[in-house]
């Protein structure tokens, strides 16, 4: 189990490089939890923004929880960029 997870990737969108950084923290609940609840729950910044998932709150692992919400937001670039007409390449995972 992994309290701390980081995915940084590069792109280039338009020959624009551009960066992308997920982090993932594990903190444990206060107080009494509900049945079936986990005893940690994720937080995610993407790119230092508050990031909202529902998979964040029975996260196990950061750092698979950080590669899967990266995963998740190249695509979704990728897929937006299609759709505009633009390039698209991924530099680096």
């Amino acid at each position: 189990m992994e309290f701390k997870g980081i995915f940084k990737a590069k792109y280039t969108l338009d020959r624009k490089l551009t960066e992308l950084v997920v982090e993932v923290e594990l903190r444990q609940r206060d107080g009494l939890m509900k049945p079936g609840e986990g005893i940690y729950y994720g937080v995610a910044k993407v790119n230092g923004s508050p990031y909202e998932d529902s998979d964040l709150s029975g996260s196990v692992n950061a750092q698979y929880s950080a590669e899967a919400i990266g995963i998740k937001l190249l695509d979704e670039h990728k897929e937006k960029a299609k759709a505009e007409g633009k390039s698209f390449r991924i530099k680096r995972k």
